[in-house]
């Protein structure tokens, strides 16, 4: 581009009115850039065929998904000549900078990045849910947690996205709630649905059903998130749940902005609250579908007012803090040392609170949907949602453990299945039961006890010896409650040895876990913790805690990876699990 046309164009952008062509006749690259990226387009391998629908947490461990939409090129902007510079193959995206050397000569600059999905311009919200969003609602209604993040750039289409996957949603939890095998004996429903919606404008929070009353989000004293004031709607059907989304919707604040006439200004979030009249004991499912205001840089907004700096200003930071509660979060999996998330520097991510805590026993899952332009005008806003997005996603462990079939680690799930059939044809492996504790009586315990404070759990654990009474006469379960002790079921039972689960990433419970094996420990009993120690900091609160009671730990080799330690030595004992 020539020196004397920069001026112009310059001047053109400022100016939103005006929609300047992306070339100038004296550039003389628009041919150039148009063949070249025909080239590279050509060259590019073929994309992967999407996989089936996103399985569940139980068939694929993977709680953070990332993927990528690239949205169609609008007609204003194929009238003013800008290239299609973003090139789609799944799970890859490819950007082309197209930019002009210091001596005048075109050149294109071409980068990779890597997702779980890749979605192009062919691909509409249908194959979006399918593949990425689908398998949250069996998750909600199971009690677990789902956040779904649509985030780009203003003019991105996330906003279309995330409208259309409300929509979807609605759809989908409606006609599973009302399936036969989710009705009751008399053909009640089983489940209850609530839906509030509310916006966050930096550290304002407004009601989205309620006239935009303002609302407080605050922890209780419990550590539990709760928006003060939100009117929460119970849902009955798919009508009501449209016309509520089209209200919240209305309510919304929007700006003109540089690059988009009605910008989202603030963070939306759309929260369906699942409620198991059946099961009371379960927990309520939520599922968060988070509408991110869009994105700007400093060249957008420098014909902002003050107040309009002031809410970029806002969204950028509230996006930065997302960003590293995300990643940090997902690298907690496959990290030993202490990580921070820093989920309470912002009022959107202390509500997602229990998404990002991995102490939480939860089953959560989070989709990230990345928007991006493929105009090639809007290439920096491409790139830094790119470079924002594509860190978020941590590959899995490339070495696996060598297969053991000693070692139920090792195992697959459909070999946990197999083992469970063959050694007992009885028991139903679907049944809601931690099956592993059985093999203490498989390898010849005198006599276990098994121990929870959930009555539901207590009775699927029964349910499950039943199954397994031939194999395993001497099983039994008890309640156990770690505040009042002394009032179980256990308590005074003689035990040689009692194995404690993996509980020890939470620090507020460790007094109450500590008082249970002393108690166990005065009446002769030996203990053992089988922990994976995810967090250095709380494991060393435990030691302090055992120390302060006078118990002395002995820290047994610790066990990396899936190393087989060989059968458990619990032959001819009484054992409490």
């Amino acid at each position: 581009m020539k020196t004397e046309s920069i001026g112009v164009l310059t001047q053109e952008i400022s100016n939103p009115k005006v929609q300047p062509k992306f070339f100038h006749s004296e550039d003389n690259h628009e041919g150039f850039y148009r063949a070249e990226l025909k080239k590279r387009n050509e060259s590019l391998p073929l994309a992967k065929q999407f996989s089936d629908a996103l399985k569940p947490l139980e068939e694929d461990s993977r709680d953070i998904i990332v993927s990528l939409r690239t949205r169609p090129l609008f007609e204003h902007e194929v009238a003013r000549g800008c290239l299609n510079a973003i090139s789609v193959r799944n799970p890859t995206t490819v950007a082309h900078k197209l930019e002009v050397r210091f001596d005048g000569v075109p050149k294109i600059e071409s980068q990779s990045y890597e997702v779980d999905y890749a979605f192009g311009p062919e691909d509409d919200n249908d194959t979006i849910y399918e593949h990425t969003v689908s398998s949250l609602v069996p998750l909600v209604l199971k009690g677990g947690i789902a956040t779904v993040f649509a985030y780009g750039q203003t003019g991105s289409g996330k906003t279309y996205t995330l409208t259309g996957l409300q929509e979807l949603v609605a759809y989908d939890i409606i006609k599973q709630i009302n399936s036969p095998k989710n009705l009751g004996e008399a053909g009640q429903l089983q489940f209850r649905v609530f839906l509030s919606y509310f916006e966050i404008l930096g550290s304002q929070t407004f009601d989205l059903f309620n006239d935009r009353e303002p609302l407080k989000i605050m922890e209780d004293t419990f550590g539990v998130v709760q928006v003060a004031g939100a009117k929460e709607v119970e849902v009955t059907s798919i009508e009501q749940f449209l016309e509520l989304l089209k209200l919240a919707a209305s309510y919304r604040k929007t700006e003109s902005t540089h690059k988009n006439q009605t910008s989202s200004r603030s963070h939306s979030i759309c929260r369906i609250r699942t409620q198991n009249t059946v099961l009371t004991q379960l927990e309520d499912g939520k599922f968060f579908l988070v509408d991110l205001a869009g994105s700007e840089r400093h060249a957008d907004s420098k014909f902002h007012t003050a107040e309009r700096l002031k809410e970029t200003k806002e969204i950028n930071k509230s996006l930065m803090t997302l960003k590293e509660c995300i990643r940090t979060r997902s690298q907690l999996e496959s990290q030993t040392q202490y990580l921070h998330v820093p989920y309470r520097t912002s009022k959107l991510t202390l509500l997602l609170k229990d998404a990002f805590e991995l102490a939480t026993a939860r089953q959560c899952r989070t989709v990230v949907i990345a928007n991006i332009s493929p105009s090639s005008t809007d290439m920096e806003h491409s790139l830094n949602t790119l470079r924002y997005t594509t860190p978020l996603r941590v590959m899995p462990p490339s070495v696996k453990p060598e297969p053991n079939p000693n070692n139920p680690a090792t195992w697959t799930h459909e070999e946990m299945v197999q083992w469970i059939k063959s050694t007992s044809k009885y028991v139903d492996p679907k049944v809601l039961c931690p099956v592993e504790r059985l093999y203490c009586a498989h390898a010849g315990a005198k006599q276990v006890t098994m121990t929870d404070y959930s009555t539901h759990v207590l009775t699927e654990l029964e349910n499950n010896i039943r199954l397994n009474s031939e194999r395993c006469p001497n099983t039994a379960s008890l309640e156990l409650s770690w505040e009042d002790l002394e009032q179980s079921e256990v308590a005074n039972q003689p035990f040689d040895l009692v194995i404690g689960a993996d509980v020890t990433y939470d620090a507020a419970i460790i007094p109450l876990l500590v008082r249970v094996f002393k108690y166990f420990l005065v009446r002769g009993s030996e203990v053992i913790l089988a922990a994976t120690i995810r967090n250095q900091n709380t494991f060393a609160q435990f030691d302090a805690s055992t120390d302060e009671e006078g118990i002395k730990v002995e820290q047994l080799p610790l066990c990396k990876g899936n190393s087989n330690h060989g059968k458990p030595v619990c032959g001819g004992k009484r054992i409490a699990v």
